[in-house]
């Protein structure tokens, strides 16, 4: 949690400093994603945690269905990001994480 608000500190620190170039800066968090990192060690070392801390466990509670997103769910965000429908859009914090950050 603490690195996710420093990346979003520095993300809104930058956009008000770049803003008067028209240079837009957002961040993106990621919640699962299946990938080699989010699915062995990661899952187990996460498992143990909750079995040690059960208040833990509401934590990883998603407002979806789904609990694992795709490589291609955060790039589509990113790339929407990158794009001219999101030129209005500075200073934000893109969660991609089924609601899981909102519990």
């Amino acid at each position: 949690m603490t690195d996710r608000l420093a990346v979003t500190g520095m993300a809104r620190a930058l956009a008000a400093e770049l803003g008067r170039h028209d240079i837009r800066v957002n961040s993106v968090h990621p919640g699962p994603v299946n990938t080699p990192m989010g699915t062995t060690d990661m899952a187990a070392a996460i498992s143990r945690a909750l079995d040690t801390f059960p208040r833990l466990a509401n934590m990883n509670t998603p407002f979806l269905s789904g609990w694992v997103s795709e490589p291609e769910d955060v790039a589509d965000a990113v790339c929407w990001l990158a794009s001219d429908e999101s030129r209005y859009v500075t200073a934000a914090q893109i969660p991609v994480d089924q609601g899981l950050t909102q519990y």
